[in-house]
């Protein structure tokens, strides 16, 4: 019997990608139909908040308009994928739909724009489109005279000595002076770290809304500490399998034959590229050689064109041989191995061609007789 997965996908999509967000939304809204749909069951489909693609975009836009700062490159919306790659082992239905949304609301919770469970496809899946909010408290450079007494008063409360920004020297200064101002500068940060909670519980802080997915998705780390939590609270308890952790070593191994055939074609044009360039130097090298009686600046005024290109052929020739010194012997083992399967290819084609040839003069021998 194959083993069944739990499948927990995330994509990134950012805020200048409209036309990406429109698809996705549309989709997963039916305004778009795709191909494996069945209609006939879209009835049992449900979703929770925006219910259409302008009423979550109409969302989105009001929770991007909170944010202080934002990137056109930000990511804005998160869209999560939630599925198995076939019947539930343990469990049913609608148990693993209740602990998914418990689990995604756990992750998201307010920010989360739309909720689908589709049961129209081959696999029931929920799709959750969410807004990557942060809210950051930042401590004011300035505060206001009446900001400085409360926050005076607190910290006598808690034997706590109020201690001024330092001041920074001049760069002419002593080394005595910057000695002094960086000892000063190490215990204001303590200080300032250790008052942190102080300023916030008097309101004093300065409250900052930013878009990012880096405390929910933004590196590997933290995408493969979702997916323990999402193996451990919800895949486990219906019995539901996960997949090995691809090492980085045998990455090359899931490789595509698209992947393989451009680096085959990345290596041929390196060898072009060498030859050419192997051929041009020794065609042009007696240049570089002073005449006799030639003075510096005309020599210089000679050679100058000719040394620019020669510099472009070598740059271009550094980034091919960085790509070539990068490649594994395993890399190179099966590029040598889709080169001979292509050249295999060529030959039976090749030898398929004379048949195909003599049919088509067949055709129009015939023709001509009619």
């Amino acid at each position: 019997m194959s083993s069944v997965y739990g499948v927990f996908r995330v994509q990134k999509i950012k805020c200048s990608n409209g036309g990406g967000l429109a698809a996705r939304l549309k989709h997963s809204t039916r305004e778009i139909i795709a191909e494996n749909i069945d209609e006939n069951r879209s009835v049992y489909n449900s979703v929770e908040g925006a219910k259409t693609y302008a009423a979550a975009k109409k969302e989105i836009s009001r929770l991007w308009e909170t944010v202080d700062k934002r990137r056109s490159d930000s990511v804005g919306v998160i869209e999560t994928m939630i599925t198995t790659t076939g019947k539930l082992p343990k469990g049913d239905e609608k148990q693993f739909i209740e602990l998914s949304k418990k689990q995604l609301k756990e992750m998201y919770g307010e920010n989360i724009v739309s909720l689908f469970i589709h049961r129209d496809e081959k696999e029931t899946h929920i799709h959750c489109f969410s807004v990557p909010l942060e809210t950051k408290y930042v401590e004011k450079t300035r505060l206001s005279d009446e900001e400085k007494s409360n926050l005076k008063n607190r910290l006598k409360e808690l034997n706590i000595e109020f201690q001024e920004v330092p001041k920074k020297p001049k760069k002419d200064a002593k080394p005595e002076e910057w000695e002094k101002y960086k000892s000063e500068k190490i215990a204001y940060d303590r200080y300032k770290t250790r008052i942190k909670p102080i300023l916030k519980d008097l309101n004093i802080s300065k409250k900052e809304t930013t878009l990012s997915c880096q405390p929910i998705m933004g590196s590997r780390e933290i995408l493969r500490m979702w997916q323990d939590s999402w193996h451990k609270n919800v895949f486990s308890h219906f019995g539901l399998d996960r997949g090995e952790l691809k090492k980085r070593g045998e990455k090359d191994k899931y490789k595509s034959p698209t992947s393989l055939k451009k680096w085959s074609e990345n290596l041929k044009k390196l060898e072009k590229e060498l030859v050419s360039a192997y051929e041009n130097f020794n065609k042009n090298s007696d240049f570089l050689v002073p005449d006799k009686n030639e003075d510096t600046q005309n020599y210089y005024k000679r050679i100058k064109s000719s040394l620019v290109g020669i510099t472009e052929e070598l740059k271009k020739l550094k980034n091919w041989h960085d790509i070539y010194v990068k490649l594994t012997p395993d890399q190179v083992r099966e590029i040598a191995d889709f080169k001979q399967k292509e050249l295999d290819q060529e030959k039976e084609r090749a030898l398929e061609k004379p048949e195909k040839t003599t049919m088509r003069l067949t055709k129009v021998e015939n023709w001509r007789e009619i």
